[in-house]
């Protein structure tokens, strides 16, 4: 048996995985949450986007399907909170420079915006940084020309306001592959041609695995297992607390 000289990608699994191919259509189809994508800067730094669509979630309810919508609202408020927290405090967080951006085989606009991206880990005498972030799959992160001090750095003229999700990195290796919300304009430098070339950073905000696990699960088919586990548990003893439902709800599905 031949050895494999590839370096082992890390995927999400198959049920959280964001990209699903819907074979009818031959569109990538992606899940509701990362709706992400569409809020502009300013639904992001706003922190009473959903004040007026979550409601408090009932302690009894009518049916199953019931039960799953109470907390799609919710768990989106949840999503767009960690959001916007990291982008205030994105200031303190770890900035990757990017040497190199290229489409991915899997590109397919205008959803599918898929890229290969080639990040530096070395400074410029040669030394490793020491690893304050290392990009996980399912880290939702911003893309920027500068590395931010402000909030405002992240809506420049030059790039205006980019996020993207990490699919899957190159184990070991400084390549990651993401979906980003937005085409990525970039231009390599070329040292012969003496051209400086784009200046690009990647910078953590939050992780979206766990909500989209939840996501998955609420939206799942009505004779999957999720639904069948949830009919069952939906009658747990009620001297059982959490924190908060959506970590009830976590807790139970996954």
């Amino acid at each position: 048996m031949n050895k494999q000289e590839n370096v082992p990608q890390v995927v999400l699994k198959e049920e959280y995985c964001v990209r699903k191919w819907n074979k009818k259509t031959e569109e990538i189809v992606i899940p509701g949450l990362i709706d992400v994508f569409s809020w502009s800067f300013a639904h992001v730094l706003n922190k009473n986007l959903f004040k007026d669509e979550v409601k408090q979630i009932p302690e009894t309810f009518l049916s199953t399907d019931h039960y799953f919508k109470s907390f799609i609202n919710p768990l989106t408020e949840e999503t767009h909170a960690d959001l916007l927290s990291g982008v205030i405090n994105a200031f303190q967080s770890p900035a990757l420079e990017v040497i190199n951006v290229r489409k991915s085989s899997d590109y397919k606009p205008p959803k599918g915006l898929y890229y290969n991206v080639l990040l530096n880990t070395t400074t410029i005498e040669g030394q490793r940084f020491t690893k304050t972030y290392e990009p996980e799959v399912g880290d939702l992160i911003a893309l920027s020309d500068v590395r931010p001090k402000t909030t405002a750095d992240f809506n420049r003229p030059k790039r205006s306001f980019l996020i993207a999700f990490v699919q899957s990195k190159d184990e070991g290796s400084n390549r990651i592959t993401i979906l980003s919300s937005k085409p990525i304009p970039f231009t390599k430098p070329d040292r012969e041609k003496h051209e400086k070339g784009d200046s690009l950073f990647i910078v953590y905000l939050s992780n979206l695995t766990t909500n989209i696990r939840i996501w998955n699960a609420l939206n799942s088919d009505m004779n999957s297992e999720n639904i069948k586990i949830v009919r069952t548990v939906l009658n747990v003893d009620p001297s059982m607390r959490f924190e908060s439902p959506l970590m009830e709800l976590s807790e139970r599905l996954l």
